[in-house]
């Protein structure tokens, strides 16, 4: 199904970088005001001038970008591979004091529309960040920062095939948020051949970057438009992708937390006793722990001055709540049942308020969500368990996004390893 293939890369030289690592960024649409100086800060060709440029009022990011770009072209701090390759990539990084090693394939992948039913999406996008990348792909003619995609590995075929694929790395450092970074070469005729030939028998499921992926659609249907013939093998009909195995040992999905902006309620806990059985937990570390082992459909409860509890569900109830006109894998996810049982039947939270962003709002860190309900700045919050690469895949093989804010892949894949020019 997926048409996925080499291309010549545009990357940095790193014998002209005295530190490879400071180069790297995380994408456009996780990096804070701070960091973005930050990362200014610890090179001048930190990727970031390419990914989000820093202006004066009033000044063109769009323009600044392409300007860098060309200048360190011209300068030969980024040169372009001689003939097509993929790239194996390795992520090394710590979450809650545990090492994990997440592997994945950078490619160029035809885009398609969603119906096509090749490439799959899992959630919804914001047209305001489709338009500042679609400027910015106008600008610079270039896939700055990757679309991140899964796809199944049965037997482990790929991961056998790309196990073998690697000598010294292209690449290879540390960026200002303690990860590892490395990158191989993969050039082999055979193996690119292989790899083809397994994605062909593939579907691609959007872990993150949708709004990227529907950019790169859109600028292709805009050059397409614009041009008397198409053959389909034009550049623009492909977008850069990193492509991680499901079964990858280092992928890591973290749950969303809700923080609730609403009065009081008196009788809380007895509207959340209709559908879920409650147990008071003396601590944070508890109560993750009886979260973690309850899975499905049970949540950490915060309520009024810091008070933990432990909700789970009393049999299908919380399920039946959700709507019944959405497909079963849809109805069954925790982030479905907490806004069907919980906060729209206790709150009056609805799909429209969730989008608003002020009723509810999110944090991926518990110690936060209890500290928020502590000090007054939220009423409750409720913490969930991360949602599993299996049901993602299984709500988008239905035809069905997520909830909003309902995975949150960790970490961000690195900007500045390859760039994919389409000229």
């Amino acid at each position: 199904m997926a048409d996925v293939r080499p291309f010549r890369a545009l990357r940095y030289d790193v014998a002209k970088l005295a530190d490879p690592g400071v180069v790297l960024a995380p994408p456009f649409d996780v990096i804070s005001a701070q960091q973005q100086r930050q990362l200014y800060e610890s090179s001048a060709h930190n990727i970031v001038r390419l990914e989000s440029p820093l202006v004066e009022p009033g000044g063109d990011p769009y323009a600044a970008a392409a300007t860098a770009l060309a200048e360190w072209t011209v300068a030969g701090v980024m040169a372009r591979d001689t003939a097509p390759a993929l790239y194996a990539y390795e992520q090394r990084f710590q979450h809650d004091g545990v090492a994990f090693t997440r592997h994945a394939l950078f490619t160029r992948v035809r885009v398609e529309p969603w119906e096509a039913g090749i490439v799959l999406p899992h959630e919804y996008t914001r047209s305001r960040d489709k338009e500042d990348r679609l400027q910015l792909i106008r600008a610079c003619r270039t896939n700055i920062s990757p679309v991140y995609g899964l796809y199944r590995d049965e037997t482990g075929a790929m991961a056998a095939l790309l196990g073998g694929a690697r000598a010294d790395p292209l690449f290879e450092g540390r960026d200002i948020l303690g990860h590892g970074h490395r990158l191989w070469r993969i050039g082999d005729d055979g193996t690119l051949a292989a790899v083809a030939a397994f994605f062909r028998d593939r579907r691609l499921y959007i872990a993150d970057g949708h709004h990227r992926f529907e950019t790169a659609l859109n600028y292709r249907n805009e050059v397409k438009a614009a041009r008397s013939t198409w053959t389909g093998g034009e550049p623009e009909n492909f977008v850069l992708m990193a492509l991680t195995s499901v079964a990858d040992p280092g992928l890591v999905v973290l749950p969303i937390h809700r923080l609730v902006h609403r009065p009081p309620l008196g009788e809380i806990r007895a509207l959340l006793a209709d559908d879920f059985e409650l147990e008071d937990v003396p601590g944070l570390d508890q109560l993750l722990a009886g979260l973690a082992a309850s899975w499905p459909n049970a949540f950490g409860f915060i309520g009024t001055g810091g008070s933990l509890h432990l909700l789970r569900p009393r049999g299908n109830a919380p399920v039946g709540r959700t709507p019944v006109d959405r497909p079963g894998a849809w109805r069954r996810l925790d982030v479905a049942v907490l806004q069907a049982a919980v906060l729209e039947r206790c709150f009056g939270v609805s799909d429209a308020d969730m989008a608003a962003g002020e009723a509810v709002t999110y944090t991926e860190g518990p110690q936060e969500a209890l500290e928020a309900v502590q000090s007054g700045r939220a009423t409750y919050a409720f913490l969930l368990n991360g949602t599993r690469v299996e049901e993602i895949l299984a709500v988008a093989d239905a035809g069905e996004r997520m909830p909003q804010k309902s995975t949150y892949f960790y970490p961000k894949l690195g900007t500045g390893l390859v760039l994919n020019s389409l000229d």
